[in-house]
């Protein structure tokens, strides 16, 4: 059995092994040696966090080579572990990634070496196994002359160990850098040191000179700078120190001027301060005047000795005024008027974001609000404003009354306070109080002004409540301490109410009342009254007065259900009456509201009733209580005949109306053989034929035609007859006398038949509106809406000119749920003359569940066939507008509504959809496309001359700006990196050539649209695709440039052969 070479793996041969193959594999170690000092390249997968690099065993592999380069795309750093962890083994590793991350190489547990990207580095592994460490072999590197090309990048210390170790710059050496011992370093001659550019240098341009050189300016920065010498400052100086000279001191960092006399500083025109801190100007006379031309205008005196601020001005009189800039004009916001001892005057108010005292030495007035608009509307305004959302039992503000009591201690003798009741947007309500000190204590409620009352003295106190009037003091008094209410003084009786003087109750508006109960009784009053109504005692005797008579009665509720006794003041005596008749010359009884009896001493009547219309009745001794059994009403010339004290039958002029009152009173008629002959049972409001009435139905027939078992309603003339027949078996018709008796309706118990027997008579429903809104031409067999003249089986029109449908088929099951649809079926007969009813459908359903409101209906619209008698959904327009075919479902990637038309092969044939334009004589547009502005982008072409099709986008010049030639097209071509490559999806796993988009997009992005690694919101990938098209002007422009190159060549190599 084969071993391996450890370091190398190289395939090791036992003695005797390899017979007649030991050659190739000694050619193949040999090869290997020869890889490991060569160069190999690596790719890690893209944005992978780990990698592995495995050396493999007797066989070529990239971990092998002496210089090993990672390429690949990351976006974090990458760890690659180097195997297997026993190679002990060295190598120049380099990080060629892109993405700007570091690769990190490990062996095993033990040390790693991080590689930055773009550097490489010498790497050695130890091969201790699993513990096994990676070692950067030249963290410390000795070298006694190193010579470097290009860039010298050096990730720790660089030592130079020679004590006149020189550092050479240039293809020359013209520039070192040398180290003396003990003294430092030096630069050669007159070279200089540069920042940034050649503008900004340390040089010592000669022997005795040090130049330090820049565009703009030198900052040094220093506690103290020391200048043993002259300096000489052409141009401005900054000094952050201290430069003292003969009697001027700039001191600190640049913001103390002082001197020993005045200072003047002067210019012809502006003085600018402008520093990066702050200015501080220190006056020890405590003054800053200023002045224009000379004159002094104000001072701003700082008063040490009351630690004051004061802004004084000058002029006698002159106003102070603090002016602002509004959106671009000058405003004055506040001006103090010092012709009126300094009163302020604010521009638009003024807001305080702390407390404001204001304190008078006098009793004048302290605040004044003063209105000068001269309009009518209320002004000013003193207005306690909580500007926060406010909650209920919020407190909005406070006025407060506060003074010392006589041992100088604070107190809160009065306060009126604000509350929010109700703070719902709509229904607001406020709450206000009024507080004041009593016995020593604040705060006690005076009175509340809520939503529901007004309460004086809330918490029970004893303060009493008082109410003058022009002549007494005690107008309305209520004693606190006794619970009494006093009117007209002050003195208690002893009640509840206490009243100096007459009582009077006088009758106003609004019927006022007045009761008298005792406490305990609930609403039962013992008197009660109502002016302009009766005095009531004990809600049962009643007493009224008028202008003629008095009445007493019973009654509840204050009037009068029953008149007991009224006496005129003509000495007539009325019971149960107020109206006493001429006709009753001393007692009138009323048994009813309209029957009377009188009682006359003088007339030729001693007993007799008569009723208020006018008639006269009669009653009988043994008919006494029913009352009248016959009344003559001779207002209206009518007899009316009663029966238990009812009115049952009229006799008038114009009619004989029975059970006028509308009572369970039957009407019957007899016959020789029937006792309902005719009976109109009240009671039930039916009428009965022949049979007592039934509840069912409201006229009932009973036919006496045995034989015949039918009940016939007939109308007939000379000429013809109408029927409608009810059959004992359930059948009811209708017929034409017209026709030859022709039935026109059957009404059976399994249908109703209009027009049975087929004769040419038409239907017709007629609307508010349209006198055919529903019309059955049965001469043509046809059926209209809204049409008198259908021309096909069915014909809808509408002529209404509004936006609502013409014919609607709906489900109106509103269970919550999706399934609910409508559907329009097609039938169609099979060859055998039976007709199958589901040949197709249209189906509308719910795209979701619809709740109340309107923002989420969504509808879609199917169409259905057969096949092989099995429904199949072919076509579907969703609710996003997208024709869907041969599948229900929206088929683009990330589940938006991003697609128009989403179609799914049958599967039966080789094309998902065929075009075919009619015009044949050339080319045509199978297949345009717009932009949303609805202007051409390209086209799908097809040539009906020679069968073929073309693919173009809109390259009108007209369209284009800012026009120019491709350049660097050669440079980018390299850069473009094609590879070879299967499509996951592809289970063949058959390669293809093309390009990695990601990759693409780095050098043509216009060729690729997406971006990399990007996610649909459903998390489903957002692919990247590549418009190679979009390659051809490069590939041109870079065969452009290599032909050109190529010509150059060729005409350089003609000339060096002289031709």
């Amino acid at each position: 059995m084969a071993t391996f070479v450890n370091d190398l793996r190289l395939t090791e041969l036992a003695t005797g092994e390899g017979s007649g193959t030991w050659g190739t594999t000694t050619n193949t170690n040999l090869e290997l040696i020869a890889e490991s000092f060569s160069f190999g390249t690596e790719a890690i997968t893209t944005n992978a966090d780990t990698h592995t690099t495995t050396i493999a065993d007797g066989a070529t592999d990239p971990g092998r080579s002496l210089f090993l380069k990672y390429t690949g795309t990351l976006d974090s750093a990458c760890t690659i572990t180097i195997g297997p962890n026993t190679v002990s083994k060295l190598w120049l590793i380099e990080n060629a990634t892109s993405g700007s991350q570091s690769i990190i190489i490990k062996q095993g547990s033990g040390a790693t070496v991080t590689i930055p990207n773009g550097q490489t580095k010498a790497i050695y592994s130890d091969g201790a196994g699993s513990g096994g460490a990676m070692v950067d072999a030249f963290q410390d590197l000795s070298i006694p002359d190193l010579f470097v090309d290009d860039d010298l990048t050096v990730g720790d210390d660089l030592i130079l160990s020679s004590d006149g170790a020189i550092i050479k710059f240039g293809a020359d050496a013209d520039t070192t850098l040398t180290h003396t011992d003990g003294s430092g370093l030096t630069l050669n001659s007159t070279n200089k040191i540069m920042f940034n550019d050649a503008s900004q240098f340390i040089q010592g341009s000669s022997a005795t000179v040090l130049s330090l050189g820049a565009t703009d300016e030198i900052d040094l920065t220093a506690t103290a700078i020391d200048v043993n010498g002259t300096i000489d400052v052409s141009g401005n100086a900054t000094f952050g120190g201290t430069i003292s000279t003969g009697g001027i001191t700039i001191n600190g960092a640049g913001s103390t001027i002082s001197d020993s006399s005045d200072l003047g500083i002067s210019s012809g025109g502006d003085l600018t301060i402008d520093v990066a801190g702050d200015i501080i100007l220190d006056a020890d006379g405590g003054d800053f005047r200023f002045k224009d031309a000379g004159t002094q205008q104000f001072i701003l005196d700082l008063d040490d000795s009351a630690n004051s601020v004061i802004l004084r001005s000058s002029t006698s009189d002159g106003d102070m005024i603090f002016q602002g800039n509004d959106g671009g004009s000058n405003i004055t916001a506040l001006t103090l008027d010092m012709s009126e001892a300094g009163a302020a005057a604010f521009n638009a108010g003024a807001t305080f974001a702390s407390n404001v005292t204001i304190s008078t030495a006098d009793n004048s007035t302290t605040l004044n609000l003063v209105s000068t608009d001269t309009d009518a509307n209320a002004g000013p305004h003193l207005r306690l404003s909580r500007n926060v959302t406010g909650a209920d039992n919020d407190a909005l503000g406070q006025v407060e009354f506060a003074g010392r009591d006589d041992a100088g201690n604070d107190f809160l003798y009065a306060q009126i306070e604000a509350y929010i009741v109700d703070a719902s947007n709509g229904s607001e309500d406020g709450y206000l109080e009024i507080f004041r000190g009593v016995g020593g204590t604040e705060r006690v409620s005076a009175m509340i002004l809520s939503p529901t009352d007004t309460v004086f003295n809330e918490n029970s106190g004893d303060i009493d409540f008082r109410v003058e009037s022009d002549n007494f003091t005690h107008m309305l008094f209520v004693d606190a301490g006794n619970d009494h209410i006093n009117i007209g003084g002050s003195a208690d009786s002893g009640g509840m109410l206490n009243v100096s003087g007459d009582i009077v109750l006088s009758v106003g508006s609004g019927n006022p009342s007045f009761t008298l109960k005792t406490a305990g009784t609930g609403n039962n009053p013992h008197v009660n009254y109502r002016a302009g109504d009766n005095i009531v005692f004990d809600n049962m005797l009643v007493a009224s007065a008028s202008t003629d008579y008095w009445r007493v009665g019973f009654g509840t509720s204050g009037s009068v259900a029953t008149e007991v006794l009224a006496v005129t003041t003509d000495a007539k005596v009325g019971i149960n009456t107020t109206t006493i008749d001429a006709e009753a010359d001393a007692l009138q009884v009323v048994s009813s509201g309209t029957n009377t009896v009188l009682i006359d001493g003088t007339g030729s009547h001693e007993l007799y009733s008569y009723h208020d219309s006018g008639g006269v009745g009669w009653a009988t001794g043994a008919d006494s209580s029913y009352g009248e059994l016959l009344y003559l009403d001779e207002g209206s010339s009518r007899i009316i005949m009663y029966a238990g004290g009812n009115a049952t039958t009229f006799f008038t002029d114009a009619a004989t109306i029975v059970n006028e009152g509308s009572r369970d009173h039957d009407f019957r008629v007899e016959s020789d053989s029937n006792a309902n002959a005719l009976i109109v049972d009240a009671g039930l409001s039916h009428v009965g034929i022949n049979r007592a009435a039934n509840s069912v139905v409201g006229l009932t027939v009973n036919s006496t035609q045995t034989s015949s078992s039918y009940y016939a309603f007939e109308a007939s003339n000379a000429s013809s007859e109408s029927r409608f027949v009810v059959r004992s078996d359930g059948q009811s018709d209708f017929f034409d006398g017209n026709n030859a008796n022709t039935l026109r309706i059957g009404i059976a118990g399994a249908e109703t038949v209009f027009n049975d027997g087929s004769t040419d008579k038409d239907f017709r429903v007629e609307s508010d509106a349209l006198s055919h809104c529903f019309f059955i031409d049965a001469g043509n067999s046809t059926v209209g809406v809204g049409t008198s003249a259908p021309d096909n089986r069915l014909h809808v029109i509408d002529n209404s000119n509004s936006s609502v449908a013409v014919a609607v088929f709906g489900n109106e099951d509103n269970t919550a749920s999706t399934n609910q649809k409508a559907k329009i079926g097609f039938g169609l007969a099979r060859d055998s003359g039976t007709v199958k009813n589901d040949a197709g459908e249209i189906e509308v359903g719910k795209d979701n569940q619809w709740d109340a409101s309107d923002s989420n209906i969504d509808s879609y619209m199917a169409f259905a066939t057969y096949k092989n008698n099995a429904r199949t959904e072919q076509m579907r327009v969703n609710s996003n507008g997208v024709l869907l075919v041969n599948t229900t479902s929206q088929i683009g990637s990330g589940g938006g509504a991003k697609e128009g038309l989403c179609v799914i092969g049958g599967g039966g044939g080789p094309h998902v959809a065929v075009f075919r334009n009619a015009d044949t004589s050339g080319g045509a547009n199978q297949i345009e496309f717009q932009d949303g502005n609805g202007d051409v982008c390209g086209a799908i072409n097809s040539n009906a001359t020679n069968n073929t099709t073309s693919y173009g986008t809109s390259s009108d010049y007209r369209l284009k700006e800012n026009v120019s030639a491709v350049s660097g097209a050669i440079d980018k071509l390299k850069r473009l990196e094609p590879k070879t490559y299967n499509f996951i999806s592809n289970t063949e796993k058959t390669k293809e050539d093309g390009f990695l988009a990601h990759e693409l997009a780095e050098v043509v992005p216009n060729a690729v649209t997406g971006e990399k690694d990007a996610v649909h919101d459903n998390g489903e990938m957002d692919i990247q695709q590549v418009d190679y098209g979009k390659l051809t002007p490069l590939l041109t422009a870079a065969l452009q440039e290599a032909i050109a190159k190529i010509e150059t060549l060729e005409a350089e190599v003609a000339a060096l052969k002289g031709e």
